[in-house]
């Protein structure tokens, strides 16, 4: 929504242990990967990370998958901070594509820098308790968590979720009326 907004767009896969933003977006052969670069420390290459998309505004930046780099060990150098910090000088929206929450903690590592943070979870996999205590891990360190996405909803009639509302009715199945427009109040 940013990049179509006219928003000038960076999108970062940041899950270092298996990326696949680059593969959704086709990175090409030549772009280097981020964990490479980040692992270089070299600052003066991230101008080279971000590639075009067919969406309008729309940069991303992507990364290969590499064993004998440490994730974890790159995620807590400053090269990551220092690349956050160009991400935002160069772009109006960043948008960091981080880790499940759980596995590791580095979507937690993110989250205080951030403008805002949305969880992200699924019905039958997620589990209340394990959201419960990410939204409690983002407050503790002060991120602006705005919301949750609920992915993966089966809308079946038999699904856990069939007994919502999936028209915009405006309410009208509880009850609720808009006034005409020609209508005063």
């Amino acid at each position: 929504m940013s990049a179509k907004g006219g928003k000038k767009t960076l999108l970062i896969d940041m899950d270092l242990r298996r990326p696949r933003v680059g593969r959704i977006w086709k990175m090409p052969d030549e772009t280097p990967g981020l964990i490479t670069v980040l692992a270089e420390g070299d600052v003066t290459r991230f101008e080279e990370l971000p590639f075009p998309t067919d969406c309008p505004n729309l940069s991303v930046v992507g990364s290969r998958a590499i064993t004998n780099i440490s994730p974890a060990e790159l995620l807590g150098g400053p090269c990551v901070r220092q690349f956050i910090e160009w991400a935002r000088k160069h772009y109006e929206r960043v948008i960091i594509d981080s880790p499940p929450y759980g596995i590791v903690s580095d979507a937690v590592v993110f989250a205080g820098s951030t403008g805002s943070v949305v969880l992200v979870c699924r019905p039958g996999r997620s589990r209340r308790k394990a959201i419960r205590h990410a939204i409690q891990h983002f407050q503790e360190v002060g991120a602006n968590l705005v919301g949750v996405i609920v992915n993966d909803v089966d809308f079946r009639k038999d699904a856990y979720f069939s007994n919502y509302d999936h028209s915009y009715g405006y309410g009208q199945r509880y009850g609720y009326q808009p006034q005409a427009e020609d209508e005063e109040e």
